[in-house]
């Protein structure tokens, strides 16, 4: 039977989350093939503003995203668009609390992170195994962006899941002027602490340490937790640069001399499919990192891949600055484009 509707469900403020990126491109690209879509959103101000989705797709607002009611209002919209699959993503207890009593509605189980497999006191984590335990064993179907998770899947609930990786977001822009006056060693992303920053930070301090100070710029969210750390060892050498809008970062990007992506081995990171890894390659400049996740599915043989500690990687970052600036790298990520991870699922979900 062909799909006629599909449905996202989705919490929070879309304009800050990243997360809310892969919903908007396989939305895209099943509307153009005559798809229905619809997406669940909380109702907060913001999202009204607009969420960047294609023309054409419809929104239905869950009330009272704070409040008790938005849990029968999930399921009151449920009931009434009737989709022919819910497309949820890392199962949570709003999502069990939305299909709890929605036997009628066919799930497809994205995951990417599991929040069952971050770092949390006791009894959240138990609750964490509980919902995804019910959530893995109700879907009709289970898709995943890491091999390592389809590993996870196959092992803990005897499913099978299909393989299906972030695609390429960022449009191709004009390369620019080079907005760097010396080679650049360069991150980009928010630099909150759960993304391992604090191992590329004390990279750039054990180089200063030794007398070595390449220049460092950093693009993207939550910098101004690193002022105190940048002014308390003096790295006079980074430069935090803040949030860009995307045709400016493309620009820091592409002239990067190097650039970096810190990556511990956690069961948490394994899971991950850093959409980062894409724009990287996009710019096709090298990568320092760690072959974590699908960092490795990304970005192949060619990226320069340390182990994951401070020292592995302020090595590498002090022998590819000391180096004349080295040639731009095909990564090979044509295959990450959303028509085809389209086909993929709907093939899945037809199987």
């Amino acid at each position: 039977m062909p799909i006629r509707h599909y449905a996202f469900l989705s919490f929070g403020r879309w304009g800050i989350n990243p997360a809310h990126i892969r919903a908007r491109q396989l939305g895209a690209e099943m509307l153009r093939r005559g798809i229905k879509i619809t997406y669940l959103v909380d109702d907060y101000p913001e999202n009204h503003a607009g969420l960047g989705i294609a023309a054409g797709a419809e929104v239905a607002f869950v009330p009272a995203p704070r409040g008790i009611g938005q849990l029968p209002g999930r399921r009151k919209i449920l009931r009434k668009l009737r989709p022919d699959f819910l497309h949820i993503k890392d199962p949570n207890f709003r999502t069990f609390a939305a299909l709890v009593k929605s036997s009628h509605t066919r799930v497809v189980l994205d995951w990417d992170e599991p929040y069952f497999l971050k770092e949390m006191p006791w009894k959240q984590h138990q609750l964490e195994v509980l919902y995804a335990n019910w959530t893995a064993l109700r879907a009709d179907k289970i898709v995943v962006t890491t091999h390592y998770l389809q590993h996870l899947v196959k092992q803990k609930w005897h499913r099978d899941s299909l393989y299906l990786p972030f695609g390429l977001y960022l449009p191709p822009f004009a390369d620019g002027p080079n907005p760097y006056e010396k080679p650049n060693a360069v991150y980009m992303g928010s630099m909150h602490p759960l993304w391992d920053i604090d191992l590329m930070m004390d990279a750039v301090r054990l180089l200063a340490e030794a007398g070595d100070k390449p220049a460092f710029t950093f693009v993207g969210g939550n910098q101004a937790m690193w002022q105190d750390y940048v002014n308390q060892h003096k790295l006079d050498n980074v430069n935090l640069l803040g949030y860009q809008p995307e045709e400016n970062m493309w620009q820091y990007l592409r002239h990067a001399h190097v650039l970096l992506f810190p990556i511990r081995d956690t069961p948490g990171n394994q899971s991950r499919c850093p959409s980062k890894t894409l724009a990287y390659a996009q710019v096709r400049r090298p990568v320092i990192t760690s072959r974590i996740g699908a960092v490795g599915d990304m970005l192949g043989d060619e990226g320069l891949y340390v182990q994951p500690t401070a020292q592995a990687m302020a090595d590498a970052i002090r022998d590819v600055m000391r180096k004349p600036m080295l040639p731009d790298i095909d990564y090979h990520i044509e295959r990450f484009n959303y028509p085809d991870l389209v086909d993929q699922l709907l093939g899945y979900i037809d199987s």
